[in-house]
């Protein structure tokens, strides 16, 4: 083999060994890249799972906070639905915007009391 094909071959096989260097170095830093990102979601999943855990346990804290949100929700409406029938029921018919403004009256004065 005459030396120009020799140092031929060598800038070939140069070539292909930095290419394959930059290929494998290319892979690890995105594979890298990727495990962090697995990871970090991994975390904010266990987050995320931990809060629905507490929201839908009996007994813990985020459900019974529910729970009580709920009952004084129906308790408001509860109080509202009494007021509108007996505003509704007063002589003579009432339009919509005046049994409104009863209930309103009503509450206005509950909260004073």
């Amino acid at each position: 083999m005459n030396p120009q094909a020799r140092t031929s071959l060598w800038v070939m096989v140069l070539l292909l060994g930095v290419g394959l260097v930059v290929i494998v170095a290319t892979a690890a830093v995105v594979g890298a890249d990727n495990t962090r990102i697995i990871r970090k979601t991994q975390q904010d999943n266990a987050e995320a799972l931990r809060l629905i855990r507490s929201c839908t346990t009996p007994g813990e804290e985020c459900y019974d906070r529910g729970q009580q949100g709920t009952a004084a929700a129906i308790s408001d409406i509860n109080q509202v639905s009494i007021y509108a029938a007996a505003c509704a029921d007063l002589p003579g018919n009432q339009s919509v915007e005046q049994i409104y403004a009863c209930v309103v009256r009503k509450l206005s004065a509950e909260d004073k009391s």
